[in-house]
């Protein structure tokens, strides 16, 4: 049985898009007869909540998986700075685990560039071979999300420390062909290292709708990505819609106090949790789903996990962003409507007819890549390119 170490910030019973990642892979390489061990940490995503574990130093549990838990602070992971400091404490202490368990390959999900660095002594010591799981392209995604400036001293220091992380990973597993484009381009990472592995997502089972419910639904981690005010601006001239927002997230406050505001009284902010059977009758009842994203100044750095869901959950898209590669995706495969931020109001006519078709999840692009039953195929690919 080949044994594989995988490490994340994040796990259960912390819940977020990184979390669905790496269990998805998981799922897969347990097909495959993998015996796995998880370097993760005590909970701690949102609130800096432990959600009931007692602080320790390191915890061990035994299950289908090994998962090997270090302690975290109790942070509110919100802001620059504080999400910096769990980054780094996370990284120093999973050294420690990784160099007795890791000890062929090491997989690092959910990672900032600085979880590649713990791997290091592994390395040294094991000939340990790094695989970086690299979601979003630092430094560059943090100037997109306004946490960094284009070209100032933590863009500078950033695209070092990237730089040397990314060249020392002895494979890149990343989200689309722009992404590898980038890491090719402007990191000098050979092609060869950059291994393709889109986000997957299980379509889950709507009930047929009838007829127009003039609902429009956004779900999911309300993150400093999304365009919100976008969103609620188009709410304004659309009163007619009852526009959703359910999740909770890093600008949940700041969406309420525009809600206010403004008083914009047809919009619906849903904040609990819901199982997959009452996700799946929300996501029945609605007409379309909606995303916007914030302007970006390097585009393509990023690919939204929301937009893979939406697609395999099969309503028409409204999207509002940069002619960016979700953009252009919506366009060539007929998923709905892509906009600019300055072409949105002026677009309300075509938002309304653009409700009126169902796609029922029935899509070439979740066929051919998005849907979850297309992931053991990835993984095998991986396996046979990059463990021997």
């Amino acid at each position: 049985m080949k044994e594989i170490c995988l490490v994340s910030q994040y796990w259960y019973p912390d819940i977020n898009g990184d979390v669905t990642r790496l269990n998805n892979v998981i799922e897969s390489l347990r097909k495959f007869g993998f015996k796995i061990t998880l370097i993760t940490t005590i909970p701690h995503y949102p609130k800096g909540d432990k959600k009931g574990y007692k602080n320790r130093l390191f915890k061990i549990e035994n299950g289908e998986i090994r998962i090997i838990r270090v302690f975290m602070p109790s942070i509110e992971h919100k802001g620059f700075s504080k999400r910096l400091i769990l980054y780094l404490f996370f990284s120093f202490l999973a050294t420690f685990p990784i160099l007795i368990y890791g000890k062929k390959y090491v997989w690092i999900f959910s990672q900032r560039v600085f979880t590649t660095f713990s791997a290091i002594p592994a390395k040294f010591l094991h000939r340990t071979k790094i695989f970086s799981d690299i979601t979003d392209i630092w430094p560059e995604a943090l100037v997109n999300t306004g946490y960094a400036k284009n070209h100032g001293i933590v863009f500078k220091i950033g695209r070092f420390i990237a730089k040397v992380s990314y060249r020392i990973s002895d494979c890149i597993t990343t989200l689309t062909p722009r992404m590898k484009e980038i890491f090719v381009k402007e990191y000098g990472v050979s092609m060869n290292k950059v291994f393709i592995l889109p986000n997957v997502a299980k379509r889950l089972p709507l009930k047929e709708k009838k007829g127009i419910s003039k609902k429009i639904l956004f779900y999911g981690n309300l993150g400093s990505n999304y365009d919100f005010k976008s969103i609620l601006e188009l709410a304004k001239f659309m009163k007619e819609f009852k526009f959703i927002i359910k999740g909770t997230g890093e600008v949940l406050e700041s969406v309420k106090n525009e809600i206010l505001k403004n008083k914009i009284e047809n919009v619906e902010l849903i904040t609990d949790y819901l199982d997959e059977e009452e996700l799946a009758e929300l996501i029945s009842e609605a007409d379309a789903f909606i995303l916007a994203l914030k302007k970006q100044v390097f585009k393509d750095v990023s690919f939204p996990i929301k937009f893979v869901e939406y697609v395999c959950n099969g309503k028409p898209i409204i999207y509002i962003g940069d002619e960016d590669h979700v953009y252009e995706l919506v366009n060539k495969y007929k998923l709905g409507i892509a906009l600019k931020r300055e072409e949105m109001l002026k677009a309300i006519d075509s938002l309304e007819m653009i409700i009126k078709y169902e796609q029922n999840g029935k899509n070439e692009l979740a066929e051919k890549y998005f849907d979850k039953k297309n992931l053991d195929r990835y993984i095998n690919q991986f396996i046979n390119s990059y463990i021997r």
